[in-house]
């Protein structure tokens, strides 16, 4: 199953009877442009916020969203002397 168009594919949790992002389909996060992170981060956080999430998902949630958090950073760093 593809995911908001950004090539995320899911496969059966059996532990669980749920559904979680496939270990080999799961995105390289540095290969995926800023609009591509923002996209799977909202598709994930829906899926969390429906509340039948399997507990894989909020990990991918939460590296996709420091994945945001640390392009936010470098981008801001990058050519600057630093804070003065």
């Amino acid at each position: 199953m593809e995911v908001d168009g950004v090539g995320v594919f899911e496969e059966p949790n059996r532990s669980d009877g749920g559904r979680a992002l496939a270990t080999e389909a799961r995105p390289d996060l540095g290969s995926l442009s800023v609009e591509e992170l923002a996209e799977l981060c909202a598709s994930l956080e829906r899926r969390v916020v429906s509340g039948s999430a399997p507990l894989a998902t909020y990990g991918d949630l939460a590296s996709a969203q420091a994945e945001l958090r640390r392009r936010g950073l470098a981008g801001v760093t990058e050519g600057a002397a630093g804070p003065t």
